[in-house]
């Protein structure tokens, strides 16, 4: 199950329950209830096979609670939900319900010979559960792989892994497991989710990237609207009406929450690497989905080339691009030429805008460019390349701003006067989770590689052939390489953390100095001597705000 901005339901779920408490208000059904009651009690769902607890809901005692949304999202989550109420009336003290795995009816896996895997996508949705006879030994685990890649799964490294970590490490003196979990990643399509106010009038629509499997749950529109009952959507269908209804006060909030790029609820941020090549065909992260996508200005000469790929998601969003060149320039308007998300699975993609001079062109050769041209031709566009196209098109003659910038000035012309130096754009959310994820995904390259090596070490022990030792050789290069990774990406995300702590401070010490600044003026009004010792204390604080404040705006303006 996924909420429409990429984050598990599951996650959300546990920080409601626990933020429920806190902020004095209970989460019951898909509703919130006023006030904590100190009878207030947890409904648990367990799982009878594992004994291990899947899910939970927060009620007041006596609370007779819906359950047909954790039903949906149990069955989203591979359980058998046969035996679980409609509905459930909340005692004291903890409530349990048990649920079950679905299973494979073909194969008993109750028995010494036999194992149910449960297939889940990236999201954690359920979509099928396979089962296996064994023959003994490991080839039962690379039998499984195989049979599931030939059948058209497709597995990251990451997710056989913990797989085979699990398999492994299955403790058979204390009960042999037999049912195991397994995450694959599917390919996505787009589902439309149209928002409809009360008088019927269209609020917003916006695309979300979805497999075909569990549902989405819907967290698209700020405060300005309310959307009363079910929020859940299934992911087979394309288009989806949701109404939903203005809360007034709240005029100046806008429509749509901020993580939706353009009209596109984001997925996990692709990562971005750098193409030195014109291959489409380049993956240097290995990653699942992949595409090249070329940004060019006006009169074809390109500016960047890179590789977005994705270890979970065949749509992503356009962010990098769009914060790059639209949100991050002045003097050109470059707003609608780029698309909301491209498709991995097809492409490449080459973005026309009006060039910035702070991007000046990339030095190519005419080859190059003919290759970039010949590649892009022969590719098949996604419907958001379609639409970058024909915006293309519409903008194809720069506006009158644009022409009389030096970005917009033919290339003699540019080539007359040096450009200015390139302004240092600043970092973004999505700069910073998209290093999080490679940091992430280094550390466990470098777990991997250390146990391959570990493994072949130990193989190599009586005797080593030649294609072992070129292989153990190549694994210490990759280790050291991945190592290296891993504390480059550490720093970058201690920089990138700083840097977006020191906007908070920024944020926090405005509002400070603000409100200190009216007490301040408040207390002066009436002289008394408990007002002036108060306002040596304000003064006292504003003074301390107004250091800290200085000094993490001098952090973020100093930012390279």
């Amino acid at each position: 199950m996924k909420e429409s901005n990429g984050i598990k339901v599951s996650n959300y779920w546990k920080k409601a329950l626990y933020s429920s408490v806190v902020l004095g208000a209970i989460f019951v059904g898909g509703q919130y209830i006023g006030s904590v009651n100190v009878h207030a009690s947890y409904l648990i769902f367990k799982d009878s096979t594992t004994g291990e607890n899947v899910y939970y809901a927060h009620g007041v005692m006596g609370e007779t609670i819906n359950l047909d949304n954790m039903i949906t999202i149990l069955n989203d989550r591979g359980e058998d939900t046969s035996n679980v109420p409609s509905s459930y009336t909340i005692t004291q003290g903890d409530n349990y319900i048990n649920v079950s795995p679905k299973k494979d009816n073909k194969t008993n896996v109750n028995s010494e010979d036999n194992v149910s895997i449960t297939i889940l996508d990236q999201n954690d949705d359920y979509v099928e559960t396979r089962g296996y006879k064994l023959n003994g030994g490991l080839s039962n685990f690379d039998k499984i792989i195989s049979d599931l890649e030939s059948s058209g799964y497709k597995i990251t490294e990451h997710s056989i892994s913990d797989f085979k970590d699990d398999w492994e490490n299955s403790d058979e003196d204390d009960g042999a497991k037999y049912s195991y979990t397994l995450n694959v990643v599917l390919p996505e399509h787009i589902q439309n989710v149209h928002y409809v106010d009360q008088n019927g009038n269209n609020v917003a629509t916006v695309q979300h990237p979805v497999t075909s499997y569990g549902h989405t749950y819907i967290w698209d529109l700020t405060a300005k609207y309310s959307v009363p009952g079910d929020q859940l959507i299934d992911n087979k269908l394309t288009d989806s009406t949701i109404k939903v209804q203005y809360v007034p006060g709240n005029d100046n909030l806008p429509t749509l929450d901020q993580y939706i790029n353009g009209t596109f609820g984001r997925n996990d941020v692709a990562t971005v690497s750098k193409a030195p090549t014109t291959n489409a065909a380049f993956n240097p992260l290995n990653h699942v989905y992949h595409s090249m996508v070329s940004v060019e200005d006006m009169n074809g000469k390109l500016i960047e080339r890179d590789i977005l790929s994705s270890d979970s998601d065949s749509i992503v969003d356009t962010s990098y691009f769009v914060e790059k060149y639209v949100s991050g320039v002045k003097y050109v308007n470059n707003n609608g030429i780029i698309p909301d998300y491209i498709d991995l699975t097809k492409g490449p993609y080459t973005f026309k805008i009006n060039r910035p001079s702070e991007y000046p062109v990339t030095k190519q050769d005419d080859q190059s460019s003919s290759a970039q041209s010949s590649a892009q031709s022969s590719a098949t566009p996604s419907s958001a390349a379609s639409q970058s196209a024909q915006q293309t098109q519409a903008v194809a003659k720069p506006a009158p701003v644009v022409q009389s910038h030096p970005a917009a000035a033919p290339d003699s012309t540019a080539k007359a006067a040096p450009a200015p130096q390139p302004a240092k754009a600043k970092p973004s959310k999505s700069q910073l989770k998209a290093v999080a994820k490679s940091y992430k995904q280094s550390k466990h390259a470098v777990k991997t590689d250390t146990a391959k090596l570990k493994a072949l070490k130990k193989k190599m022990k009586k005797h080593a052939t030649k294609k072992q030792k070129v292989a153990y050789k190549s694994l210490q290069i990759k280790l050291a390489a991945d190592k290296k990774a891993v504390k480059s990406y550490k720093a970058q995300e201690g920089k990138l953390t700083k840097y977006f702590k020191e906007v908070s401070i920024i944020n926090r010490d405005n509002k400070q100095i603000k409100s200190l600044t009216a007490q301040l003026k408040k207390l002066k009004k009436k002289h008394s001597k408990a007002n002036k010792k108060k306002a040596a204390k304000v003064q006292k604080a504003l003074k301390k705000a107004n250091n800290s404040l200085k000094a993490a705006t001098k952090f973020v303006n100093d930012y390279k």
